[in-house]
């Protein structure tokens, strides 16, 4: 789940040198891990970014690409001596050029793999999935 993702389908994202930056949390449940896979069906550069560790040794640094896989926390398991619970949340994002849709594919690591599919879109409107 990316959360306010749609609301950006109405701002208008101008050109300039270099990607435009948006950042969104991704919620994913317990206790499968899932592969998200971004493209722009208009063939523009499009990627996924999430930020995985701010303690190791060289700090935080991040995965980006057009898929990336999500490994979600037990939800037992605590941070800061409160329990996780059944979504573990992630730090990120998505870097484009301007105004585009984005098509993602969620595939769902389990006994039954599953797979969905939405589209949005970053300035554009009416995006759907071909």
């Amino acid at each position: 789940m990316f959360l306010g993702a749609k609301q950006w389908a109405d701002n208008r994202f101008p050109a300039r040198k270099g990607p435009h930056r948006l950042k969104t949390p991704i919620f994913v449940d317990a206790p499968n891990p899932v592969t998200i896979t971004v493209a722009s069906p208009e063939g523009r550069n499009l990627e996924l970014s999430v930020g995985l560790d701010q303690r190791g040794p060289q700090g935080g640094f991040e995965a980006h690409g057009e898929a990336i896989r999500f490994e979600p926390c037990n939800p037992d398991h605590k941070v800061s001596d409160r329990r996780v619970g059944r979504r573990t949340p992630f730090l990120g994002g998505f870097r484009f050029e301007a105004n585009t849709c984005v098509a993602v594919t969620v595939q769902v690591h389990s006994k039954v793999p599953t797979t969905h599919e939405t589209a949005f879109g970053f300035g554009r409107e009416n995006c759907s999935i071909s």
